[in-house]
């Protein structure tokens, strides 16, 4: 009879899972910005041109102000327009996240991120800017933070999986894994992970849904 293996690390993607993501309109309006401005800037996410620019700044083979101006040239924006409005991206934890993190400590469970992320998005996560920003988040208290800027490659590549099992030592099967995008828990199924998609837009938060997969699986009470 084949029995699931026990998990020893339960993985969490960021954005998403961890905080919210504003929208590229809901950013600009937070940066101060309007009209032909937020026109431009709602490109970001559908632009082949930003896209590219995006994942070799993601693989941390960009540099900030690289990126920046790359997508000035594209957008036809100012590169600090967007980098006001890709700060304002972030909004903050989700409710839930700190007492889940308690919890998870409390059974002895190995914590991480796995995220796609950039130089800026994780300084603004560390609190290099103050750490009452509003987009610092506790990461200090992850035994692990994988991210892909570090590693050179995003999900849902078979590689960034493949790394973050090497630099836990575990198996894949033994890895819990939690992600709002289903091409990357895919991602992380295809190596053998207990993986659940996070909705965060259910009528649960997302630390909630996280906590209930937590506890069908047997890692918490």
């Amino acid at each position: 009879m084949n029995r699931t293996p026990p998990i020893r690390a339960v993985l969490f993607d960021l954005g998403g899972v961890w905080l919210r993501l504003r929208s590229w309109p809901e950013a600009c309006a937070i940066a101060g910005f309007n009209g032909d401005e937020t026109r431009r800037l709602g490109l970001m996410d559908d632009h082949p041109g930003v896209a590219k620019a995006h994942l070799e700044y993601e693989c941390g083979r960009m540099s900030t102000a690289a990126f920046m101006q790359q997508t000035s040239d594209v957008l036809g924006s100012e590169p600090s327009a967007i980098a006001a409005v890709f700060c304002a991206r972030i909004a903050g934890p989700y409710p839930g996240t700190a007492a889940l993190l308690d919890r998870l400590e409390a059974a002895g469970i190995v914590t991480g991120c796995l995220s796609n992320t950039n130089a800026l998005h994780w300084a603004l996560m560390l609190g290099v800017f103050g750490d009452d920003a509003p987009a610092r988040i506790p990461l200090e208290r992850l035994h692990h933070r994988f991210a892909s800027q570090d590693l050179g490659v995003a999900k849902p590549q078979a590689a960034i999986y493949e790394a973050a099992e090497n630099l836990l030592q575990l198996p894949g099967p033994q890895i819990a894994f939690f992600d709002d995008r289903a091409d990357n828990v895919a991602g992380a199924a295809a190596r053998g992970w207990q993986v659940r998609q996070v909705d965060p837009a259910g009528h649960q938060s997302p630390a909630e849904q996280i906590a209930g997969h937590l506890a069908a699986m047997g890692v918490l009470p």
